[in-house]
């Protein structure tokens, strides 16, 4: 309800006013009869509005509303007269009145006309605050903006100009900010290029009513170029076209998006012209970036790749699951995950590549990066190399096999057969080329368990058999890798045979007879030239150590087993050559550093680990690797050399040209023609531990941070307390009484003095009633005069010899006006009792 007060000198007119506007609820009207009761009244309460009549005793309408301004500025103020004189109303409107009415005609329509100009009066000068206050907070907004804040317009005529600018203009732009003068040395300060560029951005944001972005170069009457960029939105405020927008200093963005920009470059170029195949992989698997090396592995080009094929679909199904967890897993835990590892890879024409994967997450962002290495060449080396070794290997066992016999040869060597061709299934016939008859000799274990032919030949004519005769009838090796598809060849097996998808058989010579007939059955994959080396040399060593065995002499067997034994051994060596070199090419191959040691001193190493020192291969051998540890990691180095220990460790290296780089290491022992050597691979992880030096160091900020405000807020506490318990504790009575002299604040001592036992049982109750009745109107007195300003200098610093009627002790009282706004809404104060304390007052 708003408050109102009525200044008349007709008692019944205000009567009959304060009747007509309190009818309506929203007023409470207060009726004085003269100028000097309204600002006595002024001073007491607050009020939101006075009305006034013109002519009365003492001073008129027009002197109050002079004296009104002078106080109370921002309070509304109505001249309502029944003398209507033209000069009246021009005065009035001069002085800051806001509306001006004449009395008479009907009365229901006069107080009607009133009530609304009251409504209007209030509504108007509450909005004028609240723009204001506004105002206020959108400047201190604009202050703390890190930019230039601005309102451009365009009136309907076309002018054009700046309505603000922020004073930020000065140190961002180092020009005044005078919105008259702006814009010309803002387009004076661009560049030339961009100047016109900024003209023509206008233009065009004010033609099409569109979003103004601007982004150039700025010169600053210092000299100092820098970026800046400007956005705002259009909108129409009445009948001009508004910008309301910043300017914002862009350099230090710009810098940083070039170098990001040269970043990303060298970065593309070593991406695209790798020799590995790379690809960026995104959180869902799919492949956002490959290069040319990686679309020439997988056979398609790289549009057909980027952003529409996932990483798993060239992934073999056996191998599949494993990718599967390892991304999942790489996704949340990426220490987790090995870097590096194998699995086979399917290229768009089917084919399967063995491929060594280095896979690591890109920080910062869900993408992977991957680089893969085809070593397919060399794990078909190696596979061949081991076949090899294992063939070798059995021929060896079937030479230490001295007292078996040859059923019990053909049966080991035939489950050699099936293991080195990876069969389920096989079979060894001794043929008799006189007769041209087989005689079978062995059955694998597989075999004879599944075959369930009822009568089992173990000799067989040569004419006639079928497909597996072929050997025999060709003098070749017969590989059929579709069994089930018609053949002229094949006569048909007998009930109850082995069930056959694949089948390979050939014949092993001794000079030009055919002496043995081997076959073998359902690989899983495809039979190969290299399934039919394997078996043709592992049968034809199984069919020399049978005729020595048949043929020599304890002797000369022993002399015999002797020999073999000897080649066998040169085999062996031969093969661990050709091992070492494949080694060697694998170990060039390979993307981390690689040293072999004895004690320290440097006996190999690859060509990645020359890179990462800047010596070369010949400068490396006989190096102590001491002498490539970073100064203060010696000791850690030379202990890791001395111990036995296999434990990866990180070290900072020293390179030729005195830079030093942060390496991973791992450790393993080998021995080489029977010498204990060390082998330590080196991964390059600077720019990782770098990575973890600046999150570490943010860490650490954030928690001195935490820990200088956590101690401010307990020193404000401990400041709080103490002050509290000062003013609870202190000798005087401290009050906040409203404009009305209403307590809304006391502490205890005040609570003491008026006879309660807090401070809450008197918040709310009048301040007067606490004192004598014969002094309150003296106390009254004095905060009047206080809150008007008016306090006589003999009542400073307050008024004193008053009464507290409960604790009937004299006391002096201190107040001061409180303001809010330009207004008096209240004071606060202090009570001290004096000396002459108890007093005596039977009337009370």
């Amino acid at each position: 309800m708003d408050s109102l007060l009525y200044v008349d000198d007709e008692p019944t007119l205000l009567e009959i006013s304060k009747v007509f506007l309190e009818r309506t609820g929203e007023f409470a009207v207060t009726t004085v009869g003269g100028a000097g009761e309204a600002l006595q009244a002024l001073e007491i309460g607050p009020y939101d509005l006075v009305i006034s009549d013109y002519q009365m005793p003492e001073r008129d309408g027009i002197e109050l509303l002079r004296e009104i301004r002078n106080r109370y500025p921002d309070l509304p103020f109505i001249l309502f007269t029944g003398r209507g004189r033209e000069e009246v109303a021009i005065r009035a409107f001069e002085l800051g009145a806001d509306f001006y009415l004449q009395k008479g005609g009907d009365p229901r329509a006069q107080f009607a006309e009133l009530t609304q100009k009251v409504r209007q009066a209030i509504r108007r000068r509450r909005a004028e605050e609240a723009l204001k206050k506004r105002e206020q907070q959108l400047n201190a907004m604009a202050a703390n903006i890190p930019g230039v804040v601005y309102r451009f317009f365009v009136n309907a005529d076309g002018t054009r100009g700046f309505d603000y600018i922020s004073e930020r203009s000065r140190q961002i732009l180092g020009i005044e900010n005078d919105p008259a003068t702006f814009f010309d040395q803002l387009a004076e300060g661009m560049i030339p290029g961009d100047r016109e560029r900024l003209l023509s951005s206008v233009r065009h944001a004010i033609s099409t009513r569109t979003i103004w972005e601007y982004e150039g170069q700025y010169i600053r009457p210092s000299g100092k170029k820098i970026w800046v960029s400007a956005v705002s939105s259009p909108m129409m405020e009445n009948d001009r076209l508004v910008f309301d927008g910043v300017f914002f200093n862009n350099t230090g963005r710009k810098r940083a998006e070039e170098a990001r920009n040269r970043s990303e470059e060298y970065y593309r170029a070593l991406f695209s012209y790798t020799e590995a195949a790379t690809i960026i992989i995104e959180e869902d698997t799919t492949i956002s970036r490959a290069n040319e090396a990686f679309a020439e592995l997988c056979g398609e080009p790289r549009h057909e790749i980027e952003g529409k094929v996932r990483w798993i679909e060239f992934t073999a199904p056996e191998d599949l699951e494993r990718m599967k967890e390892f991304h999942h897993r790489r996704m949340v835990d990426p220490d987790g995950v090995p870097p590096r590892y194998e699995f086979r890879f399917v290229t768009r024409q089917g084919d399967i590549r063995n491929i060594l994967v280095h896979i690591g997450r890109i920080p910062g962002t869900g993408q992977s990066v991957a680089s893969l290495l085809d070593i397919t060449d060399q794990k078909q080396a190696q596979e061949a190399l081991l076949l090899d070794e294992k063939r070798l290997e059995a021929l060896v066992r079937l030479n230490e096999q001295e007292t078996a016999t040859i059923d019990e040869l053909a049966n080991f060597a035939m489950d050699e057969a099936v293991r080195l061709t990876r069969s389920t299934l096989g079979y060894i016939a001794f043929y008799d080329e006189d007769e041209r008859a087989l005689t079978m000799y062995a059955w694998s274990k597989a075999a004879m368990e599944e075959c369930r032919v009822v009568k089992r030949p173990k000799r067989y004519p040569v004419d006639g058999t079928g497909l597996w005769g072929e050997a025999v009838r060709q003098r070749r090796p017969i590989v059929t890798n579709d069994y089930l598809a018609e053949n002229s060849l094949k006569k048909g097996l007998p009930p109850g045979h082995v069930h056959l998808t694949r089948h390979m058989s050939v014949p092993v010579f001794d000079g030009e007879r055919i002496v043995i007939v081997a076959g073998v059955g359902n690989k899983p994959s495809a039979y190969d030239d290299a399934d039919v080396r394997q078996l043709t040399l592992l049968m034809g060593g199984m069919w020399r150590i049978i005729q020595r065995k048949k043929t020599e002499a304890a002797l000369r067997q022993r002399n015999e087993e002797l020999r073999l034994q000897y080649e066998a051994l040169a085999e062996n060596d031969r093969a661990l050559h050709e091992s070492e070199v494949r080694f060697r090419q694998l170990a060039e191959a390979t993307i981390e550093g690689i040293i072999i040691h004895k004690s320290g001193i440097i006996r190999d190493l690859n060509e990645r680990a020359c890179e990462l020192f800047g010596y070369s291969h010949g400068e490396m051998i006989g190096r102590d690797v001491l002498t490539l540890a970073a100064p203060g990691y010696e000791d850690m180095i030379k202990e890791k050399v001395a111990s036995d220990s296999y434990e990866p460790y990180e070290a900072q290296r020293l390179r030729r040209d005195g830079s030093t780089f942060w390496a991973e290491m791992h450790t393993h022992q080998i021995t080489v023609d029977g010498e204990m050597l060390r082998i330590t691979t080196l991964w390059d992880i600077t720019e990782r531990k770098d990575a973890d030096d600046l999150i570490r160091a943010a860490h650490q900020q954030l928690a001195a941070q935490e820990e200088e405000l956590r101690t401010r807020i307990e020193v404000l506490t401990t400041n709080e307390q103490y002050l509290r318990f000062l003013i609870d504790r202190g000798r005087d009575g401290l009050f906040v009484v409203d404009a009305a002299a209403t307590i809304t604040a006391a502490n205890r001592t005040l609570a003491r003095l008026f006879g309660n036992a807090a401070p809450d049982e008197i918040t709310g109750r009048p301040f007067l009633r606490y004192f004598a009745q014969d002094d309150q109107e003296r106390v009254g007195a004095y905060l009047c005069r206080t809150i008007a300003g008016s306090a006589t200098p003999d009542e400073q610093p307050g008024v004193g010899g008053v009464r507290i009627a409960s604790s009937r002790c004299t006391v002096e009282v201190n107040a001061s006006p409180i303001f809010e706004g330009g207004r008096v809404t209240g004071m606060h104060g202090s009570i001290r009792e004096t000396a002459d304390r108890q007093w005596a007052d039977p009337g009370i």
